[in-house]
Formats: C-alpha cells, sequence, structure tokens
C-alpha cells in the first residue's frame, strides 16, 4: 500500500509542474477554462481528470499558438 501511495503521490506531483509551467503561458480565457477544469474534480487524488484537464488545456495552447503562428507567415 505505501508503494501506491509513492506512486500517486509522484504522479501528482509530476502533473502539478507540468500545470504550473503550461499555466504560465495560457492567456486569460485558457487560464480560466482551466482552472474550471481543475475544480470540478471532487477527488483530488484523481490522476485521471487531472491529466485530462492537463492535456485539454495543453491542447488549446498548442492550437492557439499554430494559429498565431499561421497568421503571422500570412501578414510577413
Amino acid at each position: 500500500m505505501i508503494h501506491g501511495n509513492w506512486h500517486v503521490h509522484s504522479i501528482k506531483g509530476l502533473i502539478a509542474q507540468l500545470s504550473k509551467e503550461l499555466y504560465r503561458k495560457l492567456d486569460k480565457d485558457q487560464k480560466a477554462t482551466f482552472l474550471q477544469c481543475l475544480d470540478r474534480i471532487y477527488d483530488k487524488k484523481d490522476l485521471q481528470h487531472s491529466a485530462a484537464c492537463l492535456i485539454d488545456a495543453k491542447d488549446s495552447y498548442e492550437e492557439l499558438r499554430t494559429f498565431r503562428k499561421q497568421k503571422r507567415l500570412r501578414y510577413h
């Protein structure tokens, strides 16, 4: 049982660190959406839903970044 708790704690720490790094890059609307997703998680040990929120936020960030990059290329 101890090893299981270590595993959960380690993965939770990785998700938290990745979330902090990504959060700094998000725009205002993306931050709000990300926080709303995290707030809907009932069990704070729920790694699956935490990871899903992180992935959705990362996808949103990448889509906006790609859109902005394409927009810049069109006007140069």
